[in-house]
């Protein structure tokens, strides 16, 4: 359907432009950047090709503007919030957002789009409007206690990737629905999932798995993974990988058929990781808080220690279609997964009682914002990552910013 965001007062070129960046971020949510050309926009429109480079003259040009438009109402969103309190500001930043995605997932206004191949466009402008958003966060959350900018600068960015994935998480739902699990993203936010304070500053460390050794295999694996999570589907070409590797396009192809065949092959490697990293958490003698605490610090410092990376799920959104239904699938039941571990701590007392599948979605979230938090901050290691990272999804915000 394409959105319907015409206001009748408003000048025809603007609504005209408008219909333009509705029905682009819709092509870029369905099919990636890619798949966004201007001859598909016009088709869905019914004008010509020439008609979308009366208001942008590239392609580029237009996709930058899907994203640039997308952060402004979400800063909007923030605008419009007041409270003296971070849970009064974030209880209505939320409300409005989720009042928002149900218009958009009516065709009444503009759909938020996916940032998934966002540094694809290496776009100034962009990354501008990014960083702007971020600050707005910052202040959505500003807390006397929050003295170290590491700290304040992790918990925006864990809740900037949660408020970006969470129209994934709401198209699952019917719209009637939507303001109940916004109360329920607030209310993990505020107070953790752990029923209880955790007990030390680390969790038990799982066994990191060792790459095998002089395995060229694996180093493909290894550097596609780092690329695509750097540069999308679309930006991680045959040339790119082989560079990283400093090897030719030859090399390239006697280990691959083809790009898509080593693309499946890094996504089958991150979910072997996950499920054995999955299955060695459930295997510890410990109250489920503290497994999904050692699960969760495990798979993070796999992203920080660089040597055996995971594909982040904004890597997977951008795959071509024909390969991404199989996969995310896949991974959904990783995630799903991850619920059976939640509802296993609810029931020995140490997750408090709430949604399983919001509380995992949750999780997966903090997993894949991994590979973007040392932009936020520089300074993170292995050491820190437990406590500035994680540990608010599990204490809440309140209690670990003290």
């Amino acid at each position: 359907m394409t959105p319907s965001v015409a206001i009748e007062a408003k000048p025809k070129r603007f609504r005209r432009r408008e219909a333009v960046l509705g029905v682009a971020i819709q092509l870029i949510n369905e099919v990636g950047l890619r798949g966004m050309t201007f001859v598909e926009v016009a088709d869905k429109l019914g004008i010509v090709a020439t008609g979308i480079a009366y208001y942008f003259r590239r392609k580029e040009q237009l996709a930058s503007a899907c994203y640039i438009s997308s952060l402004e109402r979400i800063q909007g969103f923030i605008a419009s919030t007041s409270g003296e309190t971070v849970e009064a500001r974030l209880r209505a930043f939320l409300s409005i957002y989720c009042r928002y995605l149900a218009d958009a997932t009516a065709g009444r206004a503009l759909a938020i789009v996916r940032f998934d191949e966002v540094r694809v466009l290496a776009d100034s402008a962009v990354d501008d409007a990014i960083a702007q958003t971020f600050s707005k966060f910052r202040q959505l959350l500003r807390n006397p206690a929050d003295r170290n900018s590491r700290v304040s600068n992790a918990h925006a960015h864990l809740l900037f990737s949660w408020i970006f994935w969470m129209p994934a998480l709401l198209e699952r739902h019917s719209e009637d629905e939507y303001e109940a699990i916004a109360g329920i993203v607030l209310r993990l936010w505020l107070e953790g999932v752990s029923a209880q304070p955790l007990t030390g500053r680390r969790p038990r460390a799982l066994a990191h798995q060792s790459p095998r050794r002089d395995d060229r295999a694996e180093d493909f694996l290894k550097a596609a993974t780092k690329v695509l999570n750097e540069q999308g589907y679309a930006g991680a070409s045959v040339e790119r990988i082989s560079a990283m590797l400093n090897v030719t396009k030859g090399s390239f192809y006697h280990h691959h058929e083809a790009k898509d065949d080593l693309v499946v092959s890094c996504f089958e490697r991150s979910l072997s990781l996950v499920q054995s990293a999955k299955q060695d958490a459930a295997r510890l003698s410990a109250p489920g808080a503290e497994k999904l605490r050692a699960l969760a610090v495990h798979l993070i410092e796999h992203q920080l220690l660089g040597e055996a990376p995971l594909l982040s799920m904004s890597a997977l959104m951008t795959l071509p279609k024909h390969i991404r239904a199989d996969l995310l699938h896949k991974s959904d039941r990783i995630t799903n997964g991850f619920a059976l571990l939640f509802s296993e701590g609810m029931e020995d007392g140490s997750i408090r009682t709430t949604s399983p599948v919001v509380a995992a979605w949750m999780l997966s979230s903090m997993i894949n914002a991994a590979v973007d938090l040392r932009t936020w901050v520089p300074d993170l290691t292995v050491d820190n990552v437990a406590d500035l990272f994680v540990r608010p999804f599990f204490e809440g915000y309140v209690r670990s910013s003290v």
